[in-house]
């Protein structure tokens, strides 16, 4: 009796641990209820050499911080960027730490930001030699592509290009390599990111060319629709306050973009 009760200690214990190692990342040091999601987007949101990194996960830790939230780079947890807004969308207590904010999404989320800004646009491969001055007269025939539920899709509706122009795919990776090959005419993303991507995989950046710039768009955290009032005015006020000017004449959010 006692050596299949030692037996059972063992197993249920063996099982417990299992369990622990195997929860995901985002589960492992939520004490205050969130989950924390990005999409693998260069210079902003990235896993490199194993470590998690960019602009915007160095803006929001230092606000969690700030805010007395337990979270660590290991927190965040990288799916496809569609996943990540049916996550927060869906999920009660899920954040994605990276959003362009606009009119289609602004009532869908709850907002704090903006964590940082990005010029994005219309790219292609220099030596096609594309003239884009005007949507969508310029671009009839051609094929753009898109990252599957980005911002990009809304832009180039609301300028009346046609949706059958458009492609989506679920990385910036695949439409790089997309556009590279020719597979597609024109890339609509971020500048900073999309040429970022360009030299981590080996293609020079010199051989691509924004062609048509779109306006500046701020990136956000975007809260499930559920969340605390309060709590988004709190860490609202956080990172107003991470803004202001210190004692050197730079505030605390100009040192972080300034690392990249």
């Amino acid at each position: 009796m006692r050596q299949t009760s030692l037996r059972l200690i063992f197993i249920l214990a063996g099982i417990a641990v299992f369990l622990l190692l195997a929860a995901p990342q985002s589960l492992r040091a939520k004490d205050d209820g969130f989950f924390l999601f990005a999409e693998q987007l260069p210079p902003y949101s990235y896993v490199e050499g194993g470590q998690t990194r960019g602009v915007a996960v160095d803006v929001v830790l230092e606000l969690f911080l700030r805010a007395g939230m337990a979270v660590a780079p290991e927190d965040i947890r990288f799916e496809p960027w569609a996943r990540v807004l049916q996550n927060i969308e869906t999920r009660p207590g899920s954040v994605a730490i990276c959003v362009a904010r606009t009119p289609e999404r602004e009532k869908r989320f709850k907002w704090v930001g903006p964590v940082c800004s990005n010029r994005g646009g219309l790219i292609a491969l220099r030596k096609r030699n594309f003239h884009i001055r005007k949507l969508p007269e310029d671009v009839r025939g051609m094929s753009i592509g898109i990252v599957r539920g980005s911002a990009a899709r809304e832009r180039l509706l609301v300028r009346g290009v046609s949706p059958d122009s458009i492609f989506s795919v679920n990385s910036q990776e695949s439409l790089i390599r997309m556009l590279n090959r020719e597979r597609i005419d024109l890339l609509a993303s971020d500048m900073r990111s999309s040429f970022h991507e360009m030299e981590r995989l080996g293609y020079g950046s010199e051989d691509f060319e924004l062609v048509f710039p779109f306006a500046l768009l701020d990136f956000h955290l975007a809260f499930h629709v559920g969340t605390d009032d309060a709590l988004i005015a709190r860490l609202q006020r956080i990172l107003d306050d991470m803004k202001k000017p210190g004692e050197d004449g730079t505030s605390v959010h100009e040192q972080i973009l300034s690392r990249y």
